[in-house]
């Protein structure tokens, strides 16, 4: 344990100057938002704390949320850098002593752990836009927590799976690049778009329905349908299924196992 312990240092020590980047970025995000909320009310004007949330208001949040929702690639892009790092001296990473679920794992939970701090950062930069309007917001700030929580813990576990399958297509790359030579980008190119196209024929298909779509739930913000004119529109947004859970959660158990076994049996320096 002690062992792999050093191992997830070694990556975060790897990897720290790029989650600063990426740190950096988020400050730059907020910074954005205002921008435009100045530039909207006027640069002669002084913002004003009327405590009432209007358009120009919400223009702080715009870019706020965008770069939330593009944390959904932030592991597969965290893990792909840092394994691109080990490529370049990748005798030395597949001559450690560990195994290669722990060289993995280690990526995997570095990862986890970068997505947590730009997530847990973009989430404290939200809220000290919303400081003003607290009160306003008080009736629905329980629904509004809520939500806010859905919506990271699945941008959370949908950055995990990507993070698993950018992990798995760059183990192929390597398998086939000792056996093709540059080939193997092309290959890869082809395989990657095969993967999407088959998973989502089968995603639209009346046997994933069948298999996949069962154990629906929702999450109910009683307080929030009355800002929409469809609540079944709301109610789809916010509604999941067991089965959909489980069928991800197997996929990435599957490619994560398959990427540890080819790096121990099949990569080539």
């Amino acid at each position: 344990m002690d062992s792999w312990i050093g191992l997830l240092k070694k990556d975060f020590l790897l990897m720290k100057n790029r989650l600063l980047v990426f740190l950096l970025i988020d400050l730059a995000v907020f910074a954005l938002g205002w921008y435009l909320h100045i530039r909207e009310i006027g640069f002669v004007q002084q913002p004003e704390l009327n405590w009432l949330l209007y358009d120009n208001d919400l223009i702080k949040f715009i870019p706020l949320v965008i770069a939330m929702g593009i944390h959904v690639l932030f592991i597969g892009n965290y893990i792909l850098m840092s394994l691109n790092k080990e490529g370049k001296q990748l005798h030395l990473w597949l001559h450690n002593p560990q195994s290669a679920i722990a060289l993995l794992g280690s990526k995997l939970v570095n990862g986890f752990i970068a997505l947590i701090v730009s997530l847990g950062l973009l989430i404290i930069l939200t809220i000290i836009n919303l400081i003003p309007f607290l009160s306003e917001l008080s009736f629905y700030l329980g629904d509004l927590t809520k939500l806010l929580l859905y919506f990271v813990v699945n941008i959370i576990l949908l950055s995990l799976l990507i993070g698993i399958c950018f992990m798995f297509f760059w183990t192929i790359y390597h398998v086939l690049k000792s056996r093709i030579g540059r080939w193997s980008v092309l290959v890869i190119i082809i395989l990657i778009n095969l993967f999407i196209w088959i998973f989502a024929s089968f995603e639209s298909s009346a046997v994933y329905d069948q298999l996949i779509l069962w154990g629906e739930y929702n999450l109910e913000f009683s307080t929030l349908e009355s800002f929409n004119h469809s609540d079944e529109e709301f109610g789809e947004m916010v509604s999941n299924h067991l089965g959909e859970n489980l069928f991800d959660a197997l996929i990435g158990v599957l490619f994560f196992v398959i990427a540890a076994w080819l790096i121990e049996k099949k990569v080539e320096v």
